[in-house]
């Protein structure tokens, strides 16, 4: 009896952690940002902040620097940053040191995730019309971008030197 009592908390207990688990989705608040993706668990995901961190700031400077990633903007934004010997003020620095919510890890978006908060902007809302840049170089005078405006995507590849962005970070979960 008492190994049967043993086992009914072991399940009452068990339901009611899966009870207690965090269901996301698109547009919550969460972890310092809104969330914009959800992985196939359910569990992890990114977010971007819910304002830009910057308007009119350029990409970077002529020069490739091998951030050519369109998946992982973590993995480009650590890339651009190495490739300057001292703090410059670009997009990539403005995301790495910035602290939001708590959190230290924000980074520029790499294209494909640039996309996808372009393609969730109606649920995270508080954009500019206008160019944001992505951490994607094109070559090595260009980066890729996207001009988000309402039911219009343009994505782009242009100057990093001279053109000036706004600037939106994520981070993951």
């Amino acid at each position: 009896m008492k190994k049967f009592i043993t086992v009914v908390l072991i399940l009452i207990n068990s339901m009611l952690n899966i009870c207690e688990a965090q269901q996301f989705h698109i547009g919550q608040s969460y972890a310092g940002g809104i969330i914009f993706f959800i992985d196939g668990s359910g569990e992890h995901g990114l977010v971007t902040t819910a304002f830009d961190q910057a308007n009119y700031v350029r990409w970077g400077f002529e020069g490739l620097v091998g951030a050519s990633s369109l998946d992982n903007g973590e993995y480009n934004t650590k890339i651009i940053i190495q490739s300057y010997k001292k703090p410059q003020v670009t997009a990539a620095y403005i995301c790495d040191t910035l602290t939001l919510g708590g959190f230290k890890d924000w980074y520029l978006p790499a294209l494909r995730e640039l996309r996808m908060i372009y393609d969730h902007q109606e649920n995270i809302r508080n954009f500019t019309v206008g160019e944001y840049c992505s951490s994607t170089e094109s070559n090595s005078l260009d980066s890729w971008n996207i001009h988000f405006r309402p039911h219009r995507r343009v994505e782009f590849h242009y100057d990093k030197d001279v053109k000036k962005y706004n600037v939106r970070c994520v981070r993951k979960f």
